[in-house]
């Protein structure tokens, strides 16, 4: 199993000595102008970044990874090994990791009280770790590299299913943690656009909530619609949501497309065919039901 991985902005992450700046030294129409990152034209430019890649993935390069300037490969032999291999590379890389592993390797002979006590810890396989301060669950230290698609695949896939910003921090920080997680979660469920379509509007009308009883089987329904959802490989990304208020029985109808005639044709062909027609409905004033033909 094979993963690549491409390092962002390449040699501009590689400073220049303060001493060696006037050498890059270059003119244009606004004026003289000198490099602080390592630029693409110089002639050991290759030779500087390849060195700096060496020495940043020494201990895992041509074990588990192989590394051509910004370019990695990380090879494993199963799955489970692969999601330890991609942690181990990405943290070798990440400051914040480097920075508690040094504060690891510190301790020297190791302390057996402090190391029990110390809310980071290395793993056998060199994986950094941290113990959860909420229980007993061990949290992985997520690079900064991978957060992105973490929250991504925790929000946006389809088993995920776009939870609120609480349910998702409670969920991640029993596995993974990084400093600033509980402000990156909330800030990429404000801007998932998704989600930003489905927030309710505030209501400019508002009447006193009326309860309606049920008084026996299948005689009064509740339905609502729930998307629009990531679209699935049979292309539906509504689900019509019927459910009986007496048992409890719930349906959920997977459709295409959430207009009138599609939602009434899968109510009368998926529950009234079933179990018979209700004497009361009870929707919202979308326009799916509230519609006349």
């Amino acid at each position: 199993m094979f993963s690549t991985l491409d390092c962002n902005a390449g040699y501009w992450q590689i400073p220049v000595a303060e001493e060696d700046k006037h050498l890059t030294a270059f003119t244009c129409h606004s004026g003289a102008w000198q490099f602080v990152r390592l630029p693409f034209g110089l002639c050991n430019a290759f030779a500087t970044f390849q060195r700096a890649m060496d020495m940043i993935l020494a201990g895992v390069t041509w074990q588990i990874c192989l590394v051509y300037l910004d370019d990695v490969i990380v090879f494993s032999g199963s799955p489970e090994e692969h999601l330890k291999h991609l942690n181990e590379v990405a943290q070798a890389e990440d400051a914040f990791c480097q920075a508690r592993l040094k504060e690891l390797d510190a301790l020297s002979p190791p302390d057996p009280t402090w190391s029990c006590q110390a809310f980071f810890f290395r793993e056998k396989d060199g994986l950094l770790c941290r113990r959860s301060v909420y229980g007993r669950e061990t949290q992985v230290v997520t690079p900064e590299a991978l957060k992105k698609r973490l929250l991504t695949h925790q929000h946006q896939s389809v088993l995920a299913g776009h939870p609120d910003s609480r349910k998702m921090y409670n969920t991640i920080r029993r596995y993974v943690y990084w400093p600033t997680m509980v402000v990156d979660v909330y800030k990429h469920v404000e801007q998932c656009p998704a989600c930003a379509k489905n927030r309710l509007s505030e209501r400019k009308h508002t009447t006193v909530m009326k309860i309606f009883t049920a008084d026996e089987p299948f005689s009064g329904l509740a339905m609502d619609l729930l998307g629009p959802l990531p679209t699935s490989k049979g292309g539906h990304k509504h689900v019509l949501v019927i459910c009986d208020r007496f048992t409890k029985l719930t349906r959920a109808i997977p459709l295409r497309e959430a207009t009138a005639l599609t939602v009434t044709s899968a109510f009368i062909d998926r529950w009234v065919a079933a179990y018979g027609i209700p004497d009361t409905v009870l929707t919202d004033n979308g326009p799916q039901f509230a519609s006349v033909y």
